[in-house]
């Protein structure tokens, strides 16, 4: 089967099954209770309060940035520079990527358990976010260093699962700072605009994926990558020979850099996060008080 016959039956079965599985989104429940407000707000009214909120808009802003990457996916690395002997197993880079991608992951998906008490540690969720980008460049750079040819993927593979410690815990901390921003601008606002910023959310995270197709795209085309001149036995352009390894390695690293910047601004102290969650309890509870009291009338 061909690559491009093989990603079109992929496109079709995971964007099916991503849609049918977000269905089971119909049955959340609202965790938060929202003051009662007179009449639905206009979309644009909900465009500015997103807009205002600054803390969205910089973490979106460096979420965007940072699909500005020249790199290739991983997958075209490994494929095409990568063969290793383990033990006497001889493994293929489509097979040495499938197990790269486990073990680079897997501390940071079993780091997702300590995110709260590791934020304390580093103080606070945009710091998360920032070490994430730092510990990126840190560990890309010693890669490169280190080469991938035989064992020595073994040790990118190492470092790599480090920088994903940090990098595993953004998805968590992001959705903690948006939901401080939407707990502030309730704070100032009295509008609770929780839809319009998660969705924000997901447009952007299709931007950045756009974005990185893109890119990819283009690098394929100045590399005069074939996938079909490969297949039927001829060798690799030399420009993607010399390029691949560098670009799969170093070019995310610009990507973060870029999203490090807007993170730096966001200011949002412990003492202000507790004064405002404090006064929304506290109006809250006297809506509730009141809401009952009404209850009580109309009885």
């Amino acid at each position: 089967m061909s690559q491009r016959v093989l990603f079109a039956i992929l496109g079709v079965v995971l964007g099916l099954g991503g849609m049918l599985l977000s269905i089971t989104s119909s049955i959340g429940k609202e965790r938060v209770r929202s003051l009662p407000q007179k009449g639905s707000a206009s979309l644009w009214t909900n465009l500015s309060d997103l807009f205002k909120n600054k803390m969205v808009m910089l973490i979106l802003a460096g979420s965007i940035l940072s699909g500005l990457s020249l790199t290739v996916p991983q997958i075209y690395f490994f494929k095409y520079k990568v063969s290793l002997n383990l033990f006497g197993f001889e493994m293929d880079g489509t097979t040495a990527s499938f197990f790269y991608g486990i073990f680079a992951g897997l501390p940071g998906t079993l780091a997702m358990l300590i995110v709260p008490q590791f934020a304390k540690k580093v103080g606070g969720m945009k710091n998360i976010l920032i070490l994430s980008c730092f510990a990126a460049i840190v560990m890309r750079v010693l890669c490169f260093f280190v080469g991938y040819e035989g064992y020595r993927i073994l040790i990118v593979t190492l470092l790599m699962a480090v920088a994903s410690i940090p990098a595993g815990m953004t998805g968590i901390a992001m959705t903690s700072l948006f939901g401080d921003s939407i707990d502030y601008m309730e704070w100032q606002t009295g509008r609770r605009a929780e839809a319009i910023t998660f969705a924000a959310q997901t447009f952007a995270s299709k931007i950045v994926g756009a974005i990185n197709t893109g890119i990819s795209t283009v690098l394929f085309i100045v590399l005069h990558y074939s996938a079909e001149d490969y297949d039927a036995g001829l060798p690799l352009s030399p420009e993607f020979d010399r390029w691949v390894w560098p670009l799969f390695i170093l070019g995310p690293i610009i990507g973060s850099i870029l999203n490090v910047i807007p993170l730096l601004f966001i200011h949002y102290p412990d003492s202000l996060k507790k004064q405002v969650e404090a006064d929304l309890q506290q109006r809250r509870a006297q809506s509730k008080s009141q809401t009952d009291d009404e209850v009580c009338l109309t009885e």
